[in-house]
């Protein structure tokens, strides 16, 4: 069983994290992954491009990554960004970088799953995402296990859970 404790000390100046335990278990790796992640995940900055200037997006305001006419966009919430890296490449670094709510839907987007509100299938077999912003990205059949698997992954986490 684990136990977890919090402990407030004025005195210090920087926040730290630690683990105790007696081995090294799934459970803790897992504990110690997720910690990390969120740590990573509200302070990594995609650099983007706003017309001539160049900005820095929290990665955790990107609602997806999309492809048109040759060049790849960054799409927040209000606004959408130019992002001078391959779709491709985005979704390598996100993988290494263990994000795995941004998932790749088509051949022209990765769509961070924190931002999905519904998946929608038509009569005509067509699958749709909608987003939180009502931003509606179609889903390839092609990617389509991958978004299953990710569903079914994320609901044995949260079976782990309780």
């Amino acid at each position: 069983m684990i136990k977890v404790s919090l402990k407030i000390i004025p005195e210090i100046i920087n926040t730290e994290v630690q683990i105790l335990c007696s081995e090294e278990s799934t459970q803790i790796k897992e504990l110690s992954n997720t910690i990390n992640h969120l740590i990573n995940y509200d302070s990594i900055k995609i650099p983007c491009y706003d017309g001539f200037n160049i900005v820095t997006i929290p990665l955790n305001e990107i609602t997806h990554f999309f492809s048109m006419d040759k060049k790849v966009y960054a799409a927040c919430n209000q606004d959408t960004y130019e992002v001078k890296k391959r779709l491709y490449e985005l979704e390598e670094y996100l993988t290494i970088k263990q994000f795995t709510q941004f998932i790749r839907v088509s051949k022209n987007a990765v769509v961070n799953f924190d931002y999905v509100k519904k998946i929608d299938i038509t009569f005509k077999g067509s699958i749709f995402l909608f987003l939180n912003n009502d931003f509606k990205i179609p889903i390839s059949r092609r990617f389509y296990s991958k978004i299953k698997d990710y569903i079914n992954s994320t609901l044995i986490n949260l079976e782990n859970m309780e």
